[in-house]
């Protein structure tokens, strides 16, 4: 791993995203990293006070004037490690994940045997009707997808890959068709079982501009139009760690 992005997402709630910074400045160590935060229209004033609290060197922060929709804010992300080819790797970290000690040793193991893959520390099983089931658990013989959040990718992945697809914007089933889309490029999608990330409950949606029911009808309904004709749920991705 040569040089890490770490992307993060905010809406509102500075308070929670300025401990998922401190704890990375904390934490990560014998890792070259930069954290590059998109405020994504927030109303609360956490826009002016993370511009504020952080100048440091290793941060980059893009405030933005309306809220993208959380896929739209990871594809600026995307957008900014595109044009920036001296990260190897790009890390997805939702504001509300807070890294541990040696939190990164587990993505240098998986990288170090499968150095052009996807990793991610939250798997999960989906239905016969392709919705999220539960997450996966250590004797589960596989897992479908791994989330966004504490997801890991190579910059191999990403040149033929991509973004995120856009049409599920504002959010919703972009990680599930993000892995699944590396499976049929060849490329492993890994399950980080060392993780050392803990996760609060969602901060980085957005509810008030973002009505998440209808954004989840309306993923659901363009994820099964891609994938239910050849995925009909259940154990895709075998672990490989």
């Amino acid at each position: 791993m040569k040089k890490l992005l770490i992307g993060i997402l905010q809406h509102n709630k500075f308070s929670v995203t300025e401990r998922c910074i401190r704890d990375i400045h904390q934490n990560t160590l014998n890792t070259e990293y930069l954290i590059f935060v998109i405020d994504n229209g927030s109303t609360d004033g956490s826009d002016q006070k993370l511009k504020d609290t952080f100048q440091e060197d290793n941060i980059s922060i893009d405030l933005q004037d309306k809220n993208h929709g959380v896929i739209g804010g990871r594809n600026l992300i995307f957008d900014y490690f595109q044009n920036h080819t001296e990260f190897s790797h790009l890390l997805f970290i939702d504001n509300d994940q807070f890294v541990q000690p040696g939190w990164v040793d587990g993505y240098k193991e998986v990288f170090s045997k499968f150095p052009e893959c996807v990793a991610g520390i939250e798997a999960w099983l989906m239905s016969s009707m392709l919705t999220p089931a539960r997450k996966a658990v250590a004797k589960d013989p596989g897992f479908t997808y791994v989330g966004c959040g504490g997801m890991m990718i190579s910059r191999g992945v990403f040149e033929i890959l991509g973004s995120f697809d856009s049409e599920f914007n504002p959010a919703y089933f972009e990680d599930p068709d993000y892995c699944l889309r590396a499976s049929v490029a060849n490329f492993p999608v890994v399950w980080n079982t060392q993780s050392k990330i803990k996760h609060l409950a969602h901060q980085t949606l957005g509810q008030n501009a973002i009505k998440s029911g209808q954004s989840f009808r309306k993923s659901y309904k363009h994820f099964r139009s891609k994938w239910f004709s050849s995925v009909r749920g259940g154990p895709i991705m075998v672990n490989k760690v």
